[in-house]
């Protein structure tokens, strides 16, 4: 038995790296597309893009295993169906529960490697992700400012209407920092300059709006030349950032101060989320076994119970996802979207069992 075991596993195995090495490849060229404008638009070398390339992996893998897992177990057990080695198998004795389980097995082990994914190497690359990005938008002062784009720097959101090299037209900021007054500038015309190594607009020609926090009261201002600075607010921004809820960990979202402050639900669908998606491996698995094992063996090829098993699935996550997107304002879906994993799960365990 445990001869056909680790054939079983070592087919999977080899079926699983193939399929995960292309969907990943295939996915990290259409991610790098993400960065390729923060990349061009600094003067880090191509060892920062890489670099910010790969801390993109966790999340990918988190995604794609499950799927890679669904795809390898449907392509080897039907090579099995087409190739008699299932029929053989039955003949000698080994019941539906003993062919499952090796597949069953294998998507537990990459459950559990999802987990660690999830749970630990996830937060901190997300973390890792964002610093680079806010680094790499400071890197090149000459080209910070896009014609025509809304972009942020730290405490500071610029646009500006047209770009002459360092030379811009129609410039609007917005400036808002941690307990202080926000205001935005208006100005005709202004230049990217450089002093003591730190990026600033000078502006000229423009108006400036505060509006003071306590009495919501707005001035105006008329000036002839101003000066904001990006990088120092980048910087300043970059260290006391709050942390989005997709680069906290598991200890931050499930914090039990979350279950009962106004704004703690958002975290815990989070939290319960990262718990949730490794579960999608043996999920899909059972879902794949299902029905290319336990369905009737037909000359003519598992072409239905493929289709079968793919439509499931994808309605399975589809169905998982509305409810956890739900959670984030009302607690039962998530307790929904594990009850739909559990009986999908538990539920072919037990008809294979009795199979």
């Amino acid at each position: 038995m445990k001869k056909i075991e680790g054939y079983i596993q070592k087919e999977l195995a080899t079926s699983f790296v193939f399929i995960l090495s292309i969907l990943t490849i295939t996915l990290w060229i259409v991610q790098s597309f993400k960065f390729i404008t923060v990349f061009l638009r600094s003067s880090a070398g191509i060892l920062s893009f890489l670099k910010l390339i790969f801390l993109s992996l966790p999340d990918l893998l988190t995604i794609i295993t499950p799927i890679s897992a669904f795809i390898s177990i449907i392509v080897v057990y039907n090579r099995f169906q087409l190739d008699r080695e299932i029929t053989v198998l039955f003949a000698a004795g080994y019941s539906s529960w003993d062919i499952l389980k090796p597949a069953a097995q294998f998507a537990s082990y990459l459950t559990i490697g999802i987990y660690l994914i999830s749970l630990t190497i996830l937060p901190a690359s997300f973390r890792q992700m964002r610093n680079m990005e806010t680094e790499l938008k400071t890197a090149f002062p000459a080209v910070l400012a896009q014609e025509g784009v809304f972009t942020s720097f730290g405490d500071v959101t610029l646009y500006v209407n047209k770009k002459f090299g360092n030379r811009l037209e129609g410039i609007l900021a917005y400036i808002h920092k941690d307990d202080e007054n926000p205001y935005s500038i208006a100005a005709k015309q202004g230049e990217i300059v450089i002093q003591d190594g730190v990026p600033k607009i000078l502006m000229a020609d423009g108006t400036r709006q505060e509006k003071d926090i306590k009495t919501n009261e707005i001035s105006m201002l008329y000036f002839d030349k101003t000066i904001i600075s990006l990088v120092e607010e980048g910087q300043k921004a970059n260290q006391r950032r709050a942390k989005k809820t997709y680069e906290k960990d598991i200890v931050e979202l499930l914090s039990f101060k979350n279950f009962t402050i106004p704004g703690g639900q958002p975290l815990l669908a989070e939290g319960f989320q990262r718990l949730l998606t490794p579960l999608y491996s043996i999920a899909f698995a059972c879902i794949a076994l299902y029905f290319v094992i336990l369905s009737p063996f037909k000359r003519g090829g598992n072409f239905i119970p493929i289709s079968k098993a793919v439509f499931f699935t994808v309605l399975l996550q589809g169905v998982c996802v509305s409810l956890m997107n739900l959670g984030s304002r009302h607690a039962f879906a998530v307790l929904g979207a594990y009850l739909l994993i559990g009986a999908t799960i538990f539920g072919i365990f037990y008809h294979a069992k009795k199979a």
